[in-house]
Order: C-alpha cells, then sequence, then structure tokens
C-alpha cells in the first residue's frame, strides 16, 4: 500500500513537472520580442526605402549558363508557375530591355491579436526580373500592409504604408511590437522567395544539348 502511494505521488508529480515545462512563461513573450527586434535589425541592411516610399529587396543571381534572352524566359516561366509562396501575373515584359514585371499578393502572412481587434495581415508585392548575360537580377518591391481589421462582428480594412511603420520608420513607436513581428514575417516571406526563385532558375540552368548532331 505505502508503495502504491509513493508511486502515485511520484506520478503525479511528474506530470505538475511536465505541465510546468510546457507552461510559457511570462518572460517568453518578452524573450521573443527581443528577438524579433533583433532579427528587424539585421534585415535592415538589406532593404531600401525608395523616394516614392515603397520597399525593395534585390537578389542577383550570377554565374548562369544563359544569355539575356534565356534569363528572361527563364524568369517568365518561374513567374507563371510560382504557386508555392504567391501567384503573379505577369504585368509587362520587355523583350529589348530583358525585364519583366509581375504583381501578386501575399495573402493571410500574418495575423495578430491587439486587444480589442484581431488583424489579418496581406502585402500586395512586385517582383521584377532584370536579365544580362549570364546573370538575372531579381526585385522585390512592396508598399502596404492591407488586411482586415476585427472587433466581435465588425469587419473593418485597412491600409497602411509600410516605410511609415516600425520597424522600418525607426521614429514611429505606433503598434511597435505588432507591426515589428508583420515586418520580421514578411521579410522572411521576401527571403523564402528569392530560394524560391534561385531553385527554379538553377534547375534550368543547364547546357542545352544540339539535337542535329
Amino acid at each position: 500500500m505505502t508503495r502504491l502511494i509513493k508511486t502515485t505521488v511520484l506520478c503525479a508529480i511528474m506530470a505538475l513537472v511536465s505541465q510546468f515545462a510546457q507552461a510559457q512563461s511570462p518572460l517568453d513573450g518578452i524573450f521573443k520580442a527581443s528577438e524579433r527586434a533583433q532579427k528587424a535589425e539585421e534585415a535592415r541592411g538589406k532593404y531600401k526605402v525608395e523616394a516614392n516610399k515603397s520597399i525593395t529587396m534585390t537578389k542577383v543571381f550570377d554565374g548562369l549558363n544563359m544569355d539575356a534572352k534565356k534569363g528572361l524566359e527563364v524568369a517568365s516561366q518561374y513567374i507563371e508557375e510560382a504557386y508555392q509562396l504567391c501567384r503573379f501575373s505577369i504585368d509587362v515584359v520587355n523583350d529589348e530591355k530583358n525585364f519583366v514585371i509581375a504583381k501578386g499578393t501575399f495573402e493571410n502572412f500574418e495575423t495578430y491579436s491587439f486587444i480589442p481587434h484581431e488583424y489579418i495581415f496581406n502585402a500586395p508585392i512586385t517582383i521584377r526580373f532584370d536579365a544580362k548575360e549570364g546573370r538575372l537580377r531579381m526585385m522585390a518591391i512592396l508598399t502596404t500592409y492591407e488586411g482586415t481589421r476585427m472587433m466581435h462582428n465588425d469587419y473593418s480594412p485597412f491600409s497602411e504604408n509600410i516605410s511609415e511603420l516600425p520597424p522600418v520608420n525607426e521614429n514611429s513607436t505606433e503598434k511597435k511590437k505588432m507591426y515589428t513581428k508583420v515586418f520580421v514575417t514578411l521579410f522572411n516571406k521576401v527571403q523564402e522567395l528569392f530560394d524560391e526563385a534561385e531553385a527554379f532558375i538553377q534547375s534550368h540552368n543547364g547546357i542545352e544539348v544540339d539535337e542535329d548532331w
């Protein structure tokens, strides 16, 4: 009987320890906010705020075994087939200057609760590929957060300029915690997009075989 009681007590203690281990410490939120602020600071040198208040991020793919015409063809094919992170539609193709522009939207890429509201974020994005001999440059252009602000059964759309909000605008303190989290998520989405494009481009970077041999 004594042994059974000891075993029961031990199991209860282990269960409580497990619950405390899985429970989120009040300090976790502080640590996560600090981590997001650090990531936002690390991202600062990887984007540019343009005169029109848009934000651009750039990735250059070097050492490609393709001329400008082939590069433009591959970039256009990527745009037409991209679907994992964002669907795009081609807006402009310039065969003389070897560039292509497309538009899409990161839909529902982040949500945030800011009592009494719940926010759902979308981000329209424009991408541009410029092709040269053996090189492709990809630019991601972002201007606004578009989304929905909800409170109970009330839904209202919103549109806000990214460059005017934290952490891009260091002087702004408006909902700093929320916008820092949202921007870090958006920045990571663009980096994933660059990685996705690079994988596609490299998969089409082989040597074309002359069939007339």
